[in-house]
């Protein structure tokens, strides 16, 4: 084929297909008129004044203006339970509370005034051998522990037996110095007696500690002496030897029962 009638036919082939990108270029514009159109205009963003401006996550928070409360660093400390107290009217004021060694008050129904004695032990023995009854005599001290514990079994059995037993205390914590005579003891020997509700007789020995430990042959306090009805001792628990730890529970108050079992 002749040279010159090749490049006639590749130049309107060349027409043609100009031709149809241009028809596809115009319907493609045509097409997208509408979406153009139906677009959202988008507005610039306001600006927002200094005071409505948030810190995004890279830019530190502005800092409190001076005069403003700021807590320090780290986990809130919890609150003091040692707070001062404070006075005035309207507030809720805890009473001061104190820890104390002494034995629990008892209830205001078997309070009363105890009886309080002073009497020598030749005393004491003469108002045992007149008592026509059973009686326990508690021979002890406000220096003795184990004494002020076993005291209230005493009081158990004036409270059961009363119309049977005759219940008697005696203090011997006087030793004999003129500095802390028998009225040294008094004060607090009631306030013993009476937190524990000891209505029957309360001595408090004029006879030195020693010479009654002596005369009643006793090894330690507390010591329970039991007298039957006649005033005669029968029985001894001492806080030494075989009777070591005894309690009214365990031992005195069996004893006692038996006592009144047999008639004695």
């Amino acid at each position: 084929m002749p040279k010159n009638h090749l490049i006639v036919r590749f130049s309107q082939s060349g027409r043609n297909s100009l031709n149809l990108l241009a028809l596809i270029t115009l319907f493609s514009c045509l097409g997208c008129g509408k979406a153009a159109e139906e677009s959202p205009t988008v507005s610039p963003p306001e600006t927002l004044t200094p005071t409505e401006q948030v810190a995004t996550p890279n830019e530190p928070a502005p800092s409190e203006p001076p005069g403003q409360l700021e807590l320090p660093p780290g986990d809130i400390p919890p609150a003091s339970t040692n707070l001062p107290k404070t006075g005035g009217d309207g507030g809720l004021e805890m009473p001061d509370v104190q820890i104390s060694n002494k034995p629990p008050v008892a209830e205001a129904s078997e309070t009363a005034s105890p009886e309080i004695l002073y009497g020598s032990l030749d005393e004491i023995q003469d108002r045992i051998a007149k008592t026509n009854k059973i009686t326990v005599v508690d021979f002890w001290s406000l220096s003795c522990r184990p004494c002020l514990e076993e005291f209230p079994g005493l009081v158990r059995l004036d409270k059961q037996f009363a119309d049977k037993v005759q219940c008697i205390s005696v203090d011997v914590d006087f030793d004999g110095r003129k500095s802390r005579p028998p009225k040294h003891y008094e004060e607090r020997v009631v306030a013993f007696v009476t937190s524990v509700g000891a209505t029957f007789p309360n001595y408090i020995s004029t006879t030195e500690s020693d010479e009654i430990y002596s005369e009643l042959d006793l090894d330690s306090i507390p010591a329970v002496l039991i007298y039957d009805a006649d005033g005669k001792l029968v029985k001894k628990f001492v806080d030494a030897g075989d009777t070591a730890g005894f309690t009214y529970n365990k031992q005195v108050i069996p004893f006692v029962k038996q006592m009144m079992q047999t008639g004695n």
